[in-house]
């Protein structure tokens, strides 16, 4: 069953507002990959993985971007990895309820699970250890260029 055990616990970078660095471990398992993986202290992330759709899934953007990294435990292709994300958007969705919510959460996490199945320029990029000035020198697509 899908779980997370502990927090998010993160510490912003100062002048940065977009990135952060995990204090403690987030652990949790994968209904899609039937494993446990730990998301170590010390990993640098954005929490948000779409800028277009911006939510209040922080812990499913942060694990997006631990499987997003070629050395993730365990080690999974892009659409695994966009299916993990949409799969622990929905376990944090199911936990605020409502039906007003359960729709909007639905439409949310369609269109951000499509967006990082096909978005460039990422994936597979990063080690999971990558410094704060590896990941901030990352140079993303301009979504207004599309």
């Amino acid at each position: 069953m899908t779980q997370v055990i502990g927090t998010l616990c993160v510490e912003y970078f100062f002048g940065d507002p977009k990135r952060v660095r995990m204090l403690k471990p987030l652990r949790g398992y994968s209904d899609i990959i039937k494993a446990w993986f730990e998301i170590p202290i010390g990993f640098i992330c954005d929490l948000e993985s779409v800028p277009i759709v911006k939510g209040s899934n922080n812990e499913s953007g942060a694990i997006h971007d631990y499987f997003s990294r070629y050395d993730s435990c365990p080690v999974v292709d892009r659409i695994t990895c966009a299916r993990i994300y949409y799969e622990y958007q929905r376990y944090f969705d199911h936990q605020e309820g409502g039906l007003v919510n359960g729709v909007w959460d639905f439409c949310r996490r369609v269109v951000k699970t499509g967006v990082v199945a096909v978005w460039p320029g990422y994936f597979h990029r990063l080690p999971v250890n990558a410094t704060y000035e590896e990941v901030a020198e990352m140079h993303l697509p301009d979504i207004e260029a599309w």
